[in-house]
């Protein structure tokens, strides 16, 4: 404490989210991303929590506790809802941005989206202290923070890989053809497929934590290890995809 002021929880509070984002940062592809727009993406994150108390007020049917069954709750309110509430914030963000400052790289997109899903793991954490007390926050700082960084990425990805724009056709499919001639298209299908991917695993994250009991924690564990290992690799599959595009024009 420092004149009444516990510097020591609020950093516990700030760090984790910040130091995930370093890490992320560190190992993107060199130009991809600016952490200084990383940093409004993770303020905008904290400011769709506000969105999501708008949302549940304007669609009352879909508060999470109208729904007695755990599988409707978090599949068919939690997940989506917030989900929905990032994804409003970032394309607001994206759209608000100087084109001159952003680059064209799609993994851009997994970034920024992350650090959206850090924003809002920070102000959960903060309803969560102040619900359960301190104790909480050391175990959700290292489950639930880095899975909405994971959702957040998950979601990134989709969006990421429908800015990429492959001229040869030989070795796609007819799908890919057809929605290749169609950007807005291919943009809403590519979207609509990262926001049910990213609430798949959302709504499993919560929904494993509400029925699994003893098991809870080990399901837990591997979700996160199965998700950062499948996000290091849909980045290297986003970065191998833009380099092939970048030098087969």
């Amino acid at each position: 404490m420092v004149l009444g002021f516990n510097v020591i929880l609020l950093l516990a509070l700030i760090l984790p989210p910040l130091i995930y984002a370093v890490i992320i940062y560190l190992t993107s592809p060199v130009g991809s991303v600016s952490f200084k727009n990383g940093l409004l993406f993770m303020v905008g994150g904290i400011g769709s929590v506000s969105i999501l108390h708008l949302l549940w007020l304007l669609i009352p049917g879909l508060i999470p506790g109208f729904y007695e069954d755990p599988f409707e709750r978090f599949f068919f309110s939690v997940a989506p809802l917030e989900e929905l509430s990032k994804y409003l914030i970032f394309i607001f963000i994206m759209k608000t941005l100087n084109k001159n400052t952003v680059s064209e790289h799609p993994f851009r997109y997994m970034f920024y989206f992350s650090l959206v899903g850090l924003g809002f793991a920070l102000i959960e954490n903060v309803i969560y202290v102040n619900t359960y007390g301190e104790q909480v926050l050391y175990h959700r700082t290292f489950t639930s923070t880095i899975a909405h960084m994971l959702f957040g990425m998950f979601f990134g990805y989709w969006i990421g890989l429908s800015t990429i724009n492959q001229r040869k056709f030989h070795d796609r499919s007819v799908f890919g053809v057809l929605i290749g001639k169609n950007k807005t298209l291919k943009t809403i299908i590519y979207t609509v497929v990262g926001f049910l991917t990213a609430t798949l695993y959302h709504g499993l994250w919560n929904y494993n934590l509400s029925t699994s009991k003893e098991a809870a924690n080990t399901i837990m564990f591997i979700l996160v290890l199965a998700g950062l290992l499948a996000s290091k690799l849909l980045a290297k599959e986003l970065n191998n995809s833009w380099r092939r595009r970048s030098t087969n024009p």
